[in-house]
């Protein structure tokens, strides 16, 4: 039988756990004011950037939910619309960012991150695109 102590500690640690459960949720606007100022390497880049943050919030969705339906089944149902919101707001930049890119007849080579090198970039505060 558990005692006081360890019912406490063990429902410490599945409260921990269960906001750990959450999906990351990130502001990103469509347009943004210095956007007709970029140059075709920093369009490139942002792109770059979106791409990886879409892999990333992929990755942490499947993983996440399933620890929220196992610890806070309703954890899911915030995650789902965090996700959506998120990948609506990539989609949205991606496509503008794009316009741009052909309008302005970009041929620089668009970098390829993995989620590891995203998530440290975003640890750094290195992703412009997060900025606000």
């Amino acid at each position: 039988m558990l005692n006081e102590s360890n019912k406490a500690l063990i429902a410490s640690v599945l409260f921990v756990m269960s906001l750990t459960a959450c999906v990351q949720s990130y502001t990103i606007p469509t347009h943004r004011v210095s956007d007709s100022s970029m140059h075709c390497g920093e369009t490139a880049q942002r792109l770059a950037e979106l791409n990886a943050i879409k892999k990333l919030v992929l990755k942490e969705k499947n993983s996440k939910n399933l620890v929220a339906g196992v610890l806070f089944f309703p954890a899911v149902s915030g995650n789902k619309n965090n996700f959506r919101q998120t990948i609506a707001a990539v989609n949205a930049r991606k496509a503008f960012l794009s316009d741009l890119y052909q309008a302005n007849e970009c041929v620089h080579r668009i970098p390829v991150y993995t989620t590891e090198q995203i998530k440290q970039m975003i640890n750094n505060n290195q992703v412009r695109e997060l900025e606000s």
